[in-house]
């Protein structure tokens, strides 16, 4: 009984503790502060565009004077694919004349002493 008594006298004290740091009900201020915080974010997102125009200006006046192509993102991920190494970068045998170069054989390990065909070592 005792016990029920004390949860009782430290609940209530815990809940005013809580409210006091924010765990309570809404406040006039809040709404006040939220609509500041929406302003500051609209003003940082205004300035960020702002910088990234910028930029984007002096990009473009390094493309004029290098001669420069802009890169399109679509381009990009065509080529990735074409670099890849696949069959659109290899020739066939029909082409080269059935020869293959040393760079499209496999490696071989130079046979050692103590080894054997299988690979294993035999010092034991």
């Amino acid at each position: 009984m005792a016990e029920m008594i004390a949860k009782g006298l430290v609940g209530d004290t815990m809940g005013q503790v809580t409210g006091a740091f924010g765990g309570g009900e809404k406040k006039d201020g809040d709404d006040e502060v939220a609509a500041a915080r929406k302003l500051e974010e609209e003003k940082r997102k205004e300035k960020h565009r702002k910088m990234e125009e910028e930029r984007e200006k002096v990009r473009q006046q390094i493309r004029d004077k290098y001669n420069l192509k802009k890169k399109d993102p679509a381009d990009e991920a065509a080529n990735k694919y074409a670099r890849k190494g696949t069959a659109a970068n290899k020739t066939s045998d029909s082409q080269d004349g059935g020869e293959q170069d040393e760079s499209d054989q496999p490696l071989e390990m130079p046979s050692s002493k103590g080894s054997s065909k299988s690979g294993k070592c035999l010092i034991q």
